[in-house]
């Protein structure tokens, strides 16, 4: 009888184990919020919210904009709103064509007939003799401070 006891008490224990620890299952548990503060908590968010959409619409007078447009921008969306209320513009959102500018006035036009040649650029100038040698072996110019050639890899004898 002893081990049927000590069967169904270990069986007791595998269903809850918090029977054997001693531990109320409740106290693991998150604890409650009381109605109180949640509906100080909602109050609270919704003046909050509606501060920032004053805020807006503060924002909507400076910059010509539907003021209540501009207070459910910040009341939704709390600063981004407020910062959002100059894109909120009419012209901004519904983009009217622009008015083109005015073209700069055109130099005078250049007179009819044969077109003037302009002076050619100057050609680079010419590489002195004594910086650059030639490659014993391949024959190519090569700088007289390199060691060694640019085109084949030859080493060059000291200059």
């Amino acid at each position: 009888m002893l081990n049927l006891c000590t069967v169904l008490v270990s069986l007791a224990q595998a269903v809850d184990p918090y029977s054997a620890t001693g531990v109320d299952p409740s106290a693991l548990m998150a604890p409650s919020i009381s109605p109180a503060v949640l509906v100080f908590s909602i109050l609270t968010s919704i003046a909050l919210s509606a501060l920032f959409g004053w805020w807006a619409t503060l924002r909507a007078e400076e910059h010509g904009i539907n003021p209540w447009v501009a207070f459910l921008a910040g009341f939704f969306l709390l600063y981004i709103g407020v910062r959002m209320v100059p894109i909120l513009r009419r012209d901004m959102i519904f983009n009217k064509p622009r008015q083109p500018r005015p073209l700069p006035p055109r130099p005078p036009s250049a007179p009819v007939g044969p077109v003037a040649q302009s002076p050619a650029p100057p050609a680079a100038p010419a590489v002195p003799r004594d910086i650059m040698a030639e490659c014993p072996v391949c024959g190519s110019t090569t700088h007289t401070r390199l060691r060694n050639c640019m085109s084949c890899g030859a080493e060059l004898a000291a200059r």
